[in-house]
């Protein structure tokens, strides 16, 4: 069966969204898919047939939840807030995930994948608000922030075992674990295997901070004064936050085809080289 992919909700949306998210989901737009199908005329009750059509779609999709809570940890660290303060916002987080990842599951969806965090501490934009701050040791050998990925992995540990619940109240479904941060290192450790420049994995394609970061928060891609790379293809990073169109393409590939999709749920054929 071809799997139609549902995101819920959008990359890095903060914890707040995401009960709306899926409510305005449910009813908005299975109503109106079910208003072009018309199976209300079996049906005979509005609602029932919304709940039926969501069920039987959700049952032949792909159901990607998240990435949840990157704006919550980011909105923190951008304010200067230490990590031991920030790290307590991970159990709420990570309920949330939990959460909408439950509501999904009740709905019908049968195959649901829950992706952790990035290493954050290897992002651009997190290097530059750092580096004057930081000292040599505070850096590990790929030149990334220990405290910042210790933060990540702390979420993800706290994210597994939520998930390796979920797998067990819900045995029905196949329910996996995404290793977004594994992934995003092989990429960052292998950078000219995959097509991508290895001097400029740690800068933004787009920005106007130049430096070593190509990153200035008070002047973000898109902002007068600010200018792409010639070949996005060849970064990681697009603006210092978030990931190039060829970052993530080469990071879905490692997911849905590697190691890195816990258990591997999915048997989706590469054909010459993609997806």
């Amino acid at each position: 069966m071809k799997a139609n992919t549902l995101h819920f909700p959008s990359s890095s949306r903060s914890t707040k969204t995401v009960s709306s998210s899926l409510h305005g989901y449910r009813y908005r737009r299975a109503a109106r898919q079910a208003a072009g199908s018309n199976p209300c005329t079996a049906c005979g009750c509005a609602h029932a047939c919304v709940r039926a059509e969501i069920r039987r779609r959700l049952q032949a999709s792909l159901v990607l939840v998240g990435e949840i809570g990157g704006n919550d940890y980011n909105y923190a660290f951008f304010q200067a807030k230490p990590v031991a303060e920030v790290e307590k916002l991970i159990p709420g987080v990570v309920k949330t995930i939990v959460g909408a990842a439950k509501e999904v599951l009740d709905m019908g969806a049968t195959r649901v994948i829950v992706p952790g965090n990035f290493p954050i501490g290897c992002v651009p934009g997190y290097l530059a608000m750092n580096a004057a701050s930081s000292e040599p040791a505070d850096y590990d050998s790929a030149g990334c922030l220990r405290e910042l990925n210790d933060f990540a992995a702390k979420h993800n540990s706290r994210l597994r075992r939520a998930v390796a619940d979920l797998q067990a109240s819900y045995p029905g479904a196949a329910v996996a674990y995404a290793d977004y941060f594994d992934s995003f290192l092989t990429l960052l450790h292998n950078a000219s295997s995959f097509g991508f420049d290895a001097a400029s994995t740690r800068k933004a394609c787009c920005g106007a901070g130049a430096g070593e970061y190509n990153f200035d928060w008070r002047r973000m891609c898109g902002f007068p004064g600010t200018a792409a790379c010639a070949d996005p293809s060849t970064y990681l990073s697009w603006d210092g936050i978030h990931m190039t169109q060829a970052a993530y393409r080469a990071m879905s590939r490692l997911i849905y085809h590697g190691k890195y999709l816990q258990p591997q749920i999915l048997s989706f054929p590469e054909k010459n080289g993609q997806t």
